[in-house]
C-alpha cells in the first residue's frame, strides 16, 4: 500500500483522472441500459391493459409521464448502482412472465389507487363503479404508485435469483480465540 505524501490531506476527495480535457467517468455499460428498456416495455403489456381505460384526458398525459418517470428511474438505477442492475433486469423479467397470472400487477394496482384516493381525499371503494382517473396528477401518481411496487418487486425477486446463482462462499462465523 502506498503511503501518502506528508503534505497531502487524507481526508481530501480524491483526484479524477483526466484524459484529453474531460474527466473519466465511470462507464456503465450500454448493455445493460438495452436491457432495462426491453424489459420495462415487456413489463408495460398488463399494466396498461388496466390503467388506459381507467383514465382519462389530462390523466392520460400523467400515465404517459409516469410511465416516462419509471422508465428513468430504471436508467438511473442501472447508471449508478452497479449493484442495482442485475437484480432490477433479471427480476423485470420475472414480474415480466408474471403477467401470465397478473394477480401481483393487479394487486399493485388496487394499492395504488387505494393510495392515489387517500392522498387526493377522493371515495374509494365498493361505491365506485369505475374508478376514472381525469387528472395529470391522479394519472401520475398512479402510474408511479404501481410502477414503484412493480419495481420493488422485481429487484427483490433479482435479488433472490442474485443469491440463488452466486451463493456466498466462505462465510463462517468468526471463533473466539
Amino acid at each position: 500500500m502506498a503511503t501518502p505524501e506528508p503534505d497531502a490531506n487524507p481526508f481530501a476527495a480524491p483526484q479524477s483522472v483526466i484524459v484529453s480535457g474531460r474527466t473519466r467517468a465511470p462507464r456503465t455499460d450500454l448493455r445493460w441500459h438495452l436491457a432495462w428498456a426491453v424489459v420495462f416495455g415487456a413489463n408495460l403489456i398488463v399494466p396498461l391493459m388496466f390503467g388506459w381505460p381507467m383514465t382519462r384526458g389530462a390523466g392520460r398525459v400523467g400515465l404517459v409521464l409516469g410511465i416516462a418517470l419509471m422508465l428513468s428511474l430504471g436508467h438511473w438505477l442501472c447508471s449508478r448502482y452497479a449493484r442495482v442492475r442485475f437484480p432490477l433486469v433479471a427480476g423485470g423479467v420475472c414480474v415480466g412472465l408474471s403477467q401470465c397470472w397478473p394477480m401481483l400487477q393487479i394487486w399493485a394496482g388496487i394499492f395504488a389507487s387505494a393510495i392515489t384516493r387517500t392522498l387526493l381525499q377522493q371515495p374509494f371503494g365498493a361505491d365506485q363503479d369505475s374508478p376514472n382517473y381525469s387528472t395529470g396528477l391522479e394519472g401520475l401518481l398512479m402510474t408511479a404508485l404501481t410502477g414503484g411496487q412493480l419495481m420493488l418487486a422485481a429487484v427483490m425477486c433479482g435479488y433472490v435469483i442474485f443469491l440463488l446463482k452466486f451463493p456466498m462462499k466462505n462465510v463462517t462465523s468468526r471463533r473466539r480465540q
